[in-house]
């Protein structure tokens, strides 16, 4: 799972996608 997060986050998130927002959709994820 760590893998997954580290691979997602390592791309280019769309303008449109606040770094903060990306974090709480992972965390979301992650639990």
């Amino acid at each position: 799972m760590s893998s997954f997060y580290t691979n997602k986050h390592s791309l280019p998130l769309p303008p449109n996608i606040h770094p903060g927002q990306a974090v709480r959709i992972g965390t979301q994820k992650k639990n």
